[in-house]
């Protein structure tokens, strides 16, 4: 998928991501739909063992079987695909989207839903003083109020852009910071 502006984070500048999408279905004409996005640097999955975790072939296992023991076939999944967390997450949210869907309610309430407002934050990459207030001024405009900032430049500027960005958007909106590979040791 390509992103709708490239971001950088401490060790790389990223344009697109690769996720999968998995698509479930049963003999009624139900889909259940999931999503995986490996990374390696995170999870030690690359896009290549998810790839193939998800082919059909090796998930033809699910052919045939019932979601009435849905808690048996989610423990399936985990053994099948424990080595790929993220085909794993993906199958494990087709199979209960599925489940949902054929229940005829949505998945959020099949999942005991906490919350009816749930806020979000969005991704500021690494970049100079001036464009980190510009993009936080666009976000702020299209309606987020939590940040997310990229730190990992060095730690003098890191604390310049996070203490500019704090005065710039005022006490009322949230920032959260995350140095990712940027910090070494404890």
């Amino acid at each position: 998928f390509p992103l709708s502006r490239p971001y950088t984070i401490a060790f790389e500048t990223t344009d697109a991501v690769e996720n999968f999408i998995v698509r479930l279905g049963t003999d009624t004409g139900l889909l259940g739909l999931g999503a995986a996005s490996p990374e390696a640097m995170v999870t030690g999955e690359t896009v290549e063992a998810c790839a193939a975790a998800l082919s059909p072939e090796r998930l033809t296992w699910l052919d045939g079987r019932s979601l009435e023991d849905l808690g048996k076939l989610a423990e399936e999944v985990r053994r099948s695909l424990g080595a790929t967390p993220a085909a794993q997450a993906a199958v494990d949210m087709a199979l209960h989207d599925l489940e949902a869907r054929r229940a005829g309610v949505p998945l959020v309430e099949r999942l005991g839903r906490r919350h009816h407002r749930l806020p979000t934050s969005i991704t500021i990459g690494i970049m100079p003083l001036e464009a980190t207030l510009r993009e936080a001024t666009e976000y702020l405009e299209r309606g987020f109020r939590v940040l997310k900032l990229k730190l990992g430049s060095t730690p003098e500027e890191d604390v310049e852009r996070t203490l500019r960005l704090r005065e710039h958007v005022g006490a009322a909106v949230r920032i959260r910071v995350d140095m990712n590979q940027a910090c070494s040791g404890p």
